[in-house]
């Protein structure tokens, strides 16, 4: 894919809602459909043209090493960060390892996504950073307060939000804003992220294709579900 060859996805939690199942297995190599999520996830990448692949690991990391070293399927570099560091911390040791931007994305995280529109939104808005949202149904009706007071000034039943995929087209200038105290934060990288908005350098695209994703058991079984209709979709 030009201009946009390189993904990095983050492998390196320990995925504690799912355990003890990722006490034994790290999150990205559980299985849907008897293929690993991770693994899946790549398959996808090679079909959009994506080409070089950096898994940031941690947590178990060695096992996914070898799970794929015999293989020899895919292009893969290995970071590994070691199994305490933060989100954050993971991306910002790849900052020597591209020229220009970099895919960052999730390892328990697959989404059928036009990668030609997302980085053409990207170049358009001109951002150090661009990060994929999807629309969701809110199940509440929502309020907002008045300050100072108890009077609502709005409500809103169940109305259309937008949220964060896991997915982010991130230029290398990015690394420059990274201060040693969102390294040490778990959640720096939602720092590095408002810290853009306020910058007005902070851009999103918006997915309404087919995407999967878990963190809980009951997410897991919801994911083996749907994984059958998301490559029915793609055909």
């Amino acid at each position: 894919m030009e201009k946009l060859s390189k993904v990095a996805i983050l492998c390196g939690g320990k995925g504690v809602r799912l355990r003890p199942l990722t006490e034994q297995i790290p999150k990205p190599l559980i299985k849907l459909s008897g293929k690993p999520i991770i693994e899946r996830l790549l398959e996808l990448y090679v079909q959009k043209g994506f080409d070089e692949f950096y898994l940031c690991i941690g947590h178990l990391g060695q096992k996914i090493v070898d799970y794929f070293e015999p293989k020899k399927q895919f292009n893969i570099h290995y970071v590994d960060s070691g199994a305490e560091a933060t989100p954050l911390q993971r991306i910002y040791d790849l900052k020597d390892l591209f020229e220009d931007r970099i895919l960052l994305s999730y390892g328990d995280t697959i989404a059928d996504i036009n990668f030609k529109e997302f980085l053409k939104t990207h170049e358009q808005s001109g951002t150090a950073a661009t990060i994929l949202t999807a629309p969701f149904v809110s199940p509440f009706g929502l309020v907002n307060w008045s300050e100072g007071d108890n009077l609502l000034e709005s409500f809103e039943e169940k109305p259309v939000l937008d949220y964060y995929v896991g997915y982010v087209i991130l230029e290398k200038e990015t690394f420059s804003k990274i201060t040693p105290e969102m390294l040490q934060d778990p959640v720096g990288l939602v720092t590095l992220f408002k810290l853009l908005i306020e910058e007005k350098n902070l851009s999103g695209y918006k997915h309404d294709g087919p995407k999967i994703t878990f963190n809980t058991d009951h997410e897991l079984e919801h994911a083996e579900k749907l994984i059958l209709d998301f490559y029915t979709v793609k055909e």
